[in-house]
């Protein structure tokens, strides 16, 4: 998983880890029932907060998107592409524009987005 932590921008850094997953997430680029990174763990790797990447895995269990198993991890939840871009969906503009201006981040598959954008 990867996740690019940007200082040039006012987004609160658990914003950037939750619409980075997100994004994974509905890219398929991570896969349901994967295991994520412990909250320890990512916070470590991200050198972040753990209080940061708690509440950015939060977000991402209130809207289904993952599952915790307790004493075994977090985990990417099964869900259809249709229940994948309902979830996207409300931070597609903001997200979309952070990405664009990202030079490093290909976390955003631009032919789905337009195929979604196109069917509503």
């Amino acid at each position: 998983m990867t996740i690019i932590i940007r200082t040039d921008t006012k987004e609160p850094i658990q914003q950037q880890v939750y619409e980075q997953i997100k994004a994974q997430i509905f890219n398929r680029n991570l896969k349901p029932g994967s295991l994520i990174p412990s909250i320890r763990t990512l916070a470590s790797e991200l050198q972040i907060s753990v209080i940061t990447v708690k509440n950015a895995y939060d977000l991402l269990q209130k809207e289904g998107l993952i599952y915790s198993f307790p004493a075994k991890g977090f985990y990417i939840s099964d869900l259809s592409d249709e229940e994948i871009e309902k979830a996207f969906r409300p931070n597609t503009k903001c997200f979309f524009g952070e990405t664009i201006s990202n030079p490093g981040g290909h976390v955003f598959d631009i032919e789905r987005f337009a195929r979604m954008a196109h069917a509503h």
